[in-house]
Formats: structure tokens, C-alpha cells, sequence
């Protein structure tokens, strides 16, 4: 889980990296994974809104072995599967 502070990446590059609260980041797919995070918040792909629509949104997500996301989800959209995993993850 975390809160997002900023993205930062080259439009050239596979990677973009996604910045938390905590001071931790995850990278992320810059086609269709920063298309995805645009959307999920209604930033207009092509226009300079995608960082301020994403700041300080709290996001449950997953990273794989190499630190890449894997799938994220809107903590208030989280599904009750999702919460009971993490709740019994905690314990």
C-alpha cells in the first residue's frame, strides 16, 4: 500500500518509476501501465495533468521480482478479497 508523490521517466524509456510517501517506488510499464494509472484517475494521455491527478492517492499494489508492477488498485476501490488477503497478511 501506498501513497503517491510523484512519477518521474523519459517518454523514450520502457520504465517509468512511481514514487510513494514512504520514500519507496515501484516502476512501472510506460505504455500500458502509466496508460492505465492515467485513466484509473482521468488524466488525458498527451497532457501534463497525469501528476496532478495521481498525487496523494493511495494505491494498494503489487511488485515483481525485478521491482516492476505488477497490478495496483485504488484503496477505495479495493474488492473485499483483496482486503481480507492483506488483513490476514498483517496477522
Amino acid at each position: 500500500k501506498g501513497t503517491i508523490t510523484g512519477i518521474s521517466g523519459d517518454p523514450l524509456a520502457r520504465l517509468w518509476t512511481l514514487h510513494f510517501e514512504d520514500g519507496s517506488s515501484a516502476q512501472i510499464g510506460s505504455g500500458q501501465g502509466v496508460r492505465t494509472l492515467a485513466s484509473v484517475y482521468g488524466a488525458k494521455e498527451g497532457t501534463s495533468d497525469l501528476i496532478e491527478k495521481i498525487k496523494g492517492k493511495e494505491i494498494f499494489y503489487s511488485v515483481d521480482e525485478m521491482g516492476v508492477m505488477e497490478r495496483f488498485s485504488p484503496v477505495e476501490e479495493a474488492s473485499e478479497e483483496l482486503l481480507d488477503k492483506l488483513e490476514e497478511a498483517i496477522k
